[in-house]
């Protein structure tokens, strides 16, 4: 069993966010509060008290994250890492002064 963190979209802008300590949410994976593998009771009340937020976030839920031997913390799903990151594709808007390249 892996370790565990909640993630859900702001509802303000449907970015990634990420459940950090104080029950604060942050853009950041690195700032997400990380739930051992065997704390499932510590999981599923912070999950509980999520869920009751959303009036400013929608649909959270647990990820299985990795903490490296460092520290850094990765999402375990190639989904997540994307959600993480961000796009995997360039934007369509017209750079300033001009068309998008390709156009």
């Amino acid at each position: 069993m892996n370790n565990k963190m909640i993630t859900a979209n702001s509802v303000a802008d449907g970015r990634s966010v990420y459940l950090a300590s104080g029950g604060v949410w942050s853009r950041r994976l690195q700032e997400g509060l990380v739930f051992a593998a065997d704390d499932a009771s510590g999981l599923e009340q912070a999950l509980a008290a999520a869920v009751r937020d959303e009036g400013s976030v929608c649909g959270p839920y647990a990820i299985e994250v990795v903490v490296e031997a460092d520290g850094a913390i990765m999402a375990a799903s190639l989904r997540e890492k994307i959600r993480a990151t961000g796009p995997t594709t360039g934007h369509s808007a017209a750079p300033v002064g001009g068309a998008p390249e390709g156009r």
